[in-house]
């Protein structure tokens, strides 16, 4: 799971963590209109080509800096297409899921 920020990317929790009985510390993150929060299996960064090659985490990463100012679906949509053109009919073993969410700006209040 990462914490993805149009100016930021940082790491958050790797996949494995919840495979494993470990204790974590709750934090916070602030989302702030334009951020988007992209929560993905491991079955997409660890999906294979005929050739036994990853996806991995520095194609994702790549992917979604590059759509950054693309509209909202645009990350689902290329992250999609990219591994499917990655895959090239290769068979999968692992679900893969992602859901990304666009935090959207403020509506402005109406006098009621």
């Amino acid at each position: 799971m990462r914490v993805v920020r149009s100016s930021a990317w940082k790491r958050a929790v790797p996949w494995w963590a919840f495979c494993v009985k470990i204790t974590f510390t709750a934090s916070t993150v602030e989302l702030c209109p334009g951020d988007r929060l992209i929560a993905y299996t491991h079955g997409i960064t660890e999906t294979m080509n005929a050739a036994n090659e990853e996806y991995a985490e520095d194609r994702l990463i790549a992917l979604l800096q590059a759509c950054d100012s693309e509209p909202a679906s645009a990350p689902a949509e290329r992250l999609v297409a990219d591994v499917d053109a990655l895959t090239a009919g290769a068979p999968q073993y692992e679900d893969m899921t992602a859901v990304v969410v666009r935090v959207l700006p403020s509506l402005p209040e109406t006098a009621g």
